[in-house]
């Protein structure tokens, strides 16, 4: 017999009462309640009630869902004030209520030494009911007035995530210290080493690469004995992640992306078999098995639309993919998926995610010619410091915009600061030391940028049209002409943006080595493409390939068609022409 809150419950009479009398429960309830008070001294995991309520039988985690909702409406509990069922998001739940053998002593016949809850009991109430609504601001409000060595595990947790999602990453870290440490006290490992995972991923995201080494290593010797837990597939996952965003080693990544997603549908983990679904097609797409690597990706994303899934897999699943598309320049994909950001954003609007989505959509509203809303969207990520990737990406996407708008000192200090947060600014500085008519420079900055490139093929092509230009403009004909060649050959497995990028540089190619007619067919056929797509600024450039290579043909007509055009619709979107691009705009027309 257990008693607590007034309830007592007698599992060997399958029986809920409450002051005697009997509510009435199902069976399948009543084994929820039963598996939790046996296990209230640690978190729960849904697998692990998923296996012992229904076996080898597959339901979905809504049927879960369904019986704790029941559990709770039994108990007097709601998901709003979880008094004495926690949820502890996108891992399980506890029963936290004070629970004691017997019958409960009726309150005239308690001892004096049965204590009180204590004075701020309360406030950790509203504190962990404005957690599970996400309401992050309030709660943090709330979890910053309790006394951080009194609370358990779970509950500190709760206050990392609400610290996290307001951006307040050394709170955060400072929290999760404290989580992974009442973990170890009490001895629970595997809570313990789910704590130094989130730990090593935050410091990951800062670039603290040391730091983040240390909490995995450590995550790995809590985990040695406990192979065939879920947290040690979390573990894995995490692996994975450095191998294909630091390590950008694909083959191994793979191995680990099949091996995790086979392990989450084997524990019926929905928020893993997804980022793991994920990461195996993230793998292929780096090894240049794009459509089969996109399916799995597309695949992934839906799961995060019609499933129920934790908040911050879907912010991952969404950096993810919009990430994927803009490196595969598939901006089609990226605008349909961006819509979709957009709503899940205007939710949670100071996360980190949102922060990563927001640069993501500066570079697609620069790529559409919408230049000074691209910058706006920029800036507002700059400030995101505690976070480094996000900060140094929009301080890099600043640069390429306000390079396009022909401002050049701002684009500078804005790649220099790209820079400085540890991220490499090329493309973009060679095209501005390029478009400042040294294009010798560039050309050797784009060689070195190049030949460091680990990222695979799709990072090659992110250097190799600049670098046509460059060796075109610097006398390098040769050079150009193989980049040309390269970039026609990845461009094969790209989108489409990628392909007219890559008549773009055949066309350059062709026009230094005195080809005019060839470099005419090329540009036109990008600037078809690239009108297509809606990418403006793009169409714009190749115009005015078209207007040199008819000028080089004497097509004065031809000429001075396609430089108005263009000259027109770069003053649309009040830009200015970079790269070799830059001393055609300043040619009259022939005549």
């Amino acid at each position: 017999m257990l008693s607590f809150e007034g309830f007592e419950f007698d599992s060997d009479l399958f029986e809920l009462r409450r002051e005697g009398e009997v509510i009435p429960i199902e069976p399948q309830v009543h084994d929820v309640l039963a598996y939790l008070l046996a296990h209230r001294d640690r978190v729960v995991t849904k697998e692990e009630l998923l296996d012992h309520i229904w076996g080898d039988r597959f339901v979905s985690e809504s049927a879960l869902t369904s019986r704790i909702k029941a559990v709770r409406r039994a108990i007097g509990d709601d998901g709003t004030t979880q008094r004495l069922i926690r949820t502890v998001h996108g891992r399980g739940y506890r029963f936290v209520a004070s629970v004691a053998d017997g019958l409960p002593v009726p309150t005239e016949q308690q001892p004096e030494a049965i204590a009180a809850d204590p004075p701020w009991a309360p406030v950790l109430t509203e504190a962990l009911a404005a957690a599970s609504s996400r309401r992050w601001e309030e709660a943090l409000e709330r979890f910053e007035q309790l006394p951080i060595d009194e609370l358990e595990g779970p509950e500190l947790e709760s206050w990392a995530e609400a610290a996290w999602w307001t951006t307040r990453i050394d709170e955060v870290v400072r929290i999760r210290h404290s989580a992974y440490r009442r973990y170890l006290h009490r001895g629970q490992p595997l809570d313990a080493a789910r704590v130094a995972v989130e730990l090593a991923e935050d410091h990951f995201h800062r670039g603290a690469k040391a730091v983040d080494s240390g909490w995995m290593g450590r995550a790995g010797r809590l985990l040695a004995d406990h192979r065939d837990s879920i947290e040690y597939l979390w573990y894995q996952r995490g692996r994975c992640v450095r191998l294909l965003e630091r390590d950008h080693d694909y083959d191994a990544a793979l191995i680990f992306a099949e091996t995790v997603l086979a392990g989450a549908v084997s524990k019926g983990d929905l928020d893993l078999q997804a980022l793991a679904l994920q990461d195996k097609g993230r793998a292929l797409v780096g090894l240049g098995e794009v459509s089969e690597g996109m399916g799995l990706i597309d695949e992934a994303m839906v799961t995060a639309v019609a499933d129920d899934l934790d908040q911050r897999t879907v912010g991952r699943l969404y950096c993810n993919m919009m990430s994927t598309c803009v490196k595969l320049t598939d901006f089609s994909r990226a605008a349909q998926w961006t819509e979709e950001t957009a709503t899940w954003s205007e939710n949670h609007p100071a996360s980190t995610f949102p922060g990563v989505c927001r640069v993501h959509r500066a570079a697609l509203l620069r790529r559409r010619g919408v230049l000074a809303d691209a910058v706006v969207e920029a800036e507002r990520c700059t400030v995101m410091t505690n976070f480094r990737e996000v900060a140094s990406a929009a301080w890099y996407e600043l640069g390429e915009t306000h390079l396009r708008l022909g401002d050049l000192e701002r684009a500078e200090q804005a790649f220099v600061r790209a820079h400085g947060l540890g991220l490499d600014p090329q493309p973009g500085f060679a095209q501005l030391r390029h478009t400042r008519g040294d294009p010798l420079a560039a050309l050797v900055m784009l060689r070195g940028a190049l030949a460091a490139a680990m990222g695979g093929p799709l990072e090659r092509a992110r250097y190799l049209p600049a670098l046509t230009e460059a060796a075109v403009d610097a006398g390098e004909l040769g050079v150009a002409t193989d980049a040309a060649a390269e970039l026609a050959r990845l461009a094969e497995m790209g989108a489409p943006a990628m392909r007219a990028t890559a008549h773009h540089a055949s066309a350059v190619a062709a026009l230094g080595a005195g080809n005019a007619t060839l470099a005419r067919d090329e540009f036109q056929a990008a600037t078809r493409i690239f009108g297509e797509l809606g990418l403006p600024y793009e169409a714009s450039l190749a115009r005015l390939g078209v207007a040199e290579a008819c000028r080089a043909m004497d097509d004065c007509a031809g000429d001075e068609l396609e430089r108005v055009a263009a000259t027109s619709a770069l003053q649309e979107m009040g830009a200015r022409p970079i790269g070799l691009a830059a001393s055609w705009l300043d040619v009259s027309p022939s005549t």
